[in-house]
């Protein structure tokens, strides 16, 4: 049986090498990845790889995972590349392979999420749909109708009115903010005047 690959030598360092991310985002990938080898002792030397299952469900990986989405697309398709090489390298070991398989539909699910809220919209009833699905998905407290060509949608201090340009397939959004605060400080008030101004 050919010797088994080490996750962070042959793998992640290879992967890290021959893909064009910018070297500060590589050393942390590594460095994050070295201390883990250390705690959950999944490298080949002497080491247990069914340790790295742990590592990818723990607090330790969601960090590095929170890393590399900030880090932008190009990061994290990388990443996946890595995990896919691993599923491929360990896929003798059901727990690593399993953990491997549900980071990347996790990765694949928010993939198309964003794909999703950024892609551009037909018409008036496509923002209507879209629009009522993302609300009543986050569980946000809006209040959401269609009348006239136009979508209004209140909460309790605000309400807003949406079009649609079907010539420039582009949305127009018209809103009112609507509160009352007490204010004890005078720095308060400039704050809250600049939050407001922002709007």
């Amino acid at each position: 049986m050919p010797a088994r690959k080490d996750f962070l030598r042959q793998i992640v360092n290879r992967v890290l090498a021959t893909e064009s991310v910018p070297r500060q985002i590589a050393d942390e990938i590594r460095q994050q990845i070295g201390r883990a080898e250390d705690k959950y002792k999944f490298h080949v030397f002497g080491g247990d790889i069914r340790g790295l299952a742990k590592y990818l469900q723990s607090d330790d990986f969601k960090s590095l995972l929170q890393f590399i989405k900030g880090a932008g697309k190009d990061s994290v398709e990388v990443f996946k590349k890595i995990l896919l090489e691993a599923r491929n390298a360990y896929s003798d070991v059901d727990e690593v392979k399993e953990a491997i398989e549900k980071i990347l539909r996790e990765l694949e699910g928010a993939k198309s999420a964003e794909e999703e809220t950024s892609a551009t919209v037909a018409d008036i009833d496509e923002v209507f749909r879209r629009l009522k699905e993302y609300l009543e998905k986050e569980k946000l407290q809006f209040s959401i109708s269609k009348s006239n060509n136009a979508i209004v949608i209140r909460a309790r201090n605000l309400e807003a009115t949406i079009s649609f340009d079907d010539e420039r397939k582009t949305v127009h959004i018209t809103y009112t903010v609507k509160g009352k605060r007490e204010i004890k400080q005078f720095e308060e008030l400039i704050n809250l005047l600049k939050t407001l101004g922002k709007l």
